[in-house]
């Protein structure tokens, strides 16, 4: 149980990282356009899961596992999109030596769309592991 409750964990810290992001943007007058507009797309994140599911439950790696092909991959790939994000974070933080330019705003939009899809592919995967988890461990009890 303490494991789903770490991998939620995870899922809200992405999803934290996102919607921050969303909100110190919106406010900001001299935010480029393309980075406002593509926040918006994490509004369809609902929309996303549910034409990603199907996909999370019928791809998989046989030795890996239905569900822990999709979380793992889900998770490294969020590490390697951060990671490749850290020229692009100074650069929104407002420092003087590296201003927010049309590129850097286009790229930095795009990173964090991939953080926002790649959080929900962790919580699709996540969901149903959950589901395949409580469903086999109350198979057999009965409640009377």
């Amino acid at each position: 149980m303490y494991l789903f409750i770490g991998l939620y964990a995870l899922y809200g810290i992405v999803h934290g990282l996102c919607n921050s992001v969303r909100v110190l943007v919106a406010d900001a007058d001299t935010t480029p356009r393309v980075l406002q507009t593509t926040m918006t797309l994490f509004d369809w994140s609902a929309l996303f899961a549910v034409f990603v599911a199907p996909v999370v439950e019928a791809v998989f790696l046989p030795f890996v596992g239905r569900r822990k092909t999709w979380i793992a991959g889900a998770q490294f790939a969020v590490g390697a999109v951060m990671l490749l994000m850290l020229p692009l974070s100074g650069t929104d933080t407002g420092d003087a030596d590296q201003p927010l330019g049309d590129i850097s705003a286009l790229l930095l939009a795009l990173s964090l769309s991939l953080l926002h899809i790649l959080a929900a592919v962790h919580e699709v995967a996540t969901d149903a592991w959950g589901k395949k988890y409580i469903h086999h461990k109350y198979e057999y009890a009965t409640f009377q």
